[in-house]
């Protein structure tokens, strides 16, 4: 507290009412404070009893679904092998693909129903750059659009991190190309020099409107036809697991673009 008088105007009782004041005003922010943090733990609290929910129901549902689409692919492909022709294979074709397109679809959904899986032996950030980029090409190129991997700076992570990390990129990455128009870049850069691994996801898409930045970090939210909008709970849970954070930047430039920043302890 800050008091301004002239000279001598402090006397002793106004000096004692003065400090009771003061006492009651600290006390009143202590109160604010412990208010503040009671609500944002309650908030925590009912954020994970949601996600806790939704968790349970993701794997009810792709536990039911998963098995009837392996027995589904096998039969279609064994009508492949003895096809005749007559347009017969063009149909089982797409067939295969859409059960393959429900299967990532439940895979996604036992991603976001169970923590991430640990394995016992380290990676080089090489080689998980390595495995996204083999695994995310295939997208690209249908897609039309050119993707990008930089290691800025290489070292070993646990199993654990290698494999958040690949979930986080796949993820992250997936999003990316499919805001990307055919003819644009997504750029994936990875850096490990601190004892936090760095990452950034960035495409040349026409970047998030301004009314769904806060919507696409809610489970199930997309705005894609065939999406499950699980990819970024998928990645902000990963990355709460491993003491991580977020940081969603769009438009990046006047002509649009986003900018998906993370880091994980690792």
């Amino acid at each position: 507290m800050l008091i301004v008088a002239s000279p001598g105007t402090l006397d002793d009782q106004r000096t004692a009412v003065l400090g009771v004041l003061s006492g009651q005003i600290a006390i009143a922010i202590e109160n604010t404070r412990l208010v503040e943090e009671k609500v944002r733990l309650e908030r925590t609290l009912m954020n994970k009893e949601r996600l806790a929910a939704l968790g349970q129901m993701a794997a009810t549902v792709a536990h039911e679904i998963k098995n009837p689409l392996s027995a589904i692919k096998s039969i279609v492909q064994v009508m492949r092998e003895e096809s005749r022709g007559d347009g017969e294979e063009e149909d089982l074709r797409l067939i295969v693909g859409e059960v393959d397109r429900l299967n990532r679809t439940v895979t996604q959904l036992l991603s976001f129903s169970r923590p991430a899986v640990s394995e016992a032996t380290p990676l080089p950030l090489g080689d998980v750059a390595s495995s996204v980029s083999r695994l995310l090409e295939p997208d690209a190129r249908s897609g039309g659009v050119t993707i990008t991997m930089e290691v800025l700076a290489d070292r070993l992570v646990s199993g654990a991190v290698a494999n958040a990390l690949r979930e986080v990129l796949i993820n992250l990455g997936l999003n990316a190309i499919q805001a990307t128009p055919p003819g644009g870049r997504v750029g994936i850069a990875l850096n490990g020099a601190d004892e936090r691994v760095a990452l950034s996801v960035e495409d040349t898409g026409p970047g998030i409107p301004d009314d769904l930045k806060r919507k696409v970090r809610e489970p199930f939210f997309t705005t894609r036809q065939r999406g499950t909008g699980l990819g970024l709970a998928i990645v902000e849970r990963r990355l709460v697991e491993f003491g991580g954070n977020i940081h969603i930047e769009s438009p990046i430039t006047d002509g649009g673009g986003t900018r998906v920043s993370a880091e994980i302890r690792g």
